[in-house]
């Protein structure tokens, strides 16, 4: 009885030993297909308004496998701040807005370099610049006018209201 769970334990060893070449070759090969049909749309520039946000990337997968992701990205200037390394799933022939967070510093024009990474590490895609024009006080003066525009009405009515008194019904 020993030796016949010996055997077996022998067997599963050397089979786990001969399949795993083969998935590493089936991952090298489907790296090699995917270099072709994954990329990053290039889009026309962005505006950013606010102090932290998600820059959207898009990216399509036209191979016939879900395609898991490393979304890399390095600013040109030091204007906006960018993660490394941001994880993401492309479904099977599709296409997905990618968010990339961002964290704008100053104002300015920035480029930001992006590109794709299998899970290994090895590159598929890019780099592929996108145009950012940061605009990181603009938020603060839009709210900063909007509710001073509502103080001015609300000081209005009451003004009004008091002039023209209230009927007695």
């Amino acid at each position: 009885m020993a030796k016949k769970t010996r055997f077996w334990a022998l067997m599963l060893i050397f089979a786990s030993i001969v399949s795993v070449p083969a998935s590493v070759m089936a991952s090298m090969n489907f790296t090699a297909e995917a270099s072709n049909q994954i990329r990053i749309v290039p889009g026309s520039s962005i505006n950013l308004v606010s102090v932290d946000s998600n820059l959207p990337v898009a990216v399509v997968n036209e191979s016939d496998q879900r395609a898991d992701l490393v979304l890399g990205a390095r600013s040109t200037n030091a204007k906006l701040e960018v993660p490394a390394r941001t994880s993401i799933s492309v479904p099977a022939g599709s296409a997905i807005n990618a968010e990339l967070p961002v964290k704008a510093v100053a104002n300015g024009q920035v480029e930001v370099l992006v590109w794709l990474n299998d899970s290994s590490g090895q590159r598929i895609f890019g780099p592929e610049t996108l145009i950012v024009n940061v605009n990181s006080d603009i938020e603060g003066i839009l709210l900063a006018v909007f509710i001073g525009l509502l103080s001015i009405l609300l000081v209005a009515g009451i003004i009004r209201t008091s002039i023209k008194g209230r009927s007695n019904d």
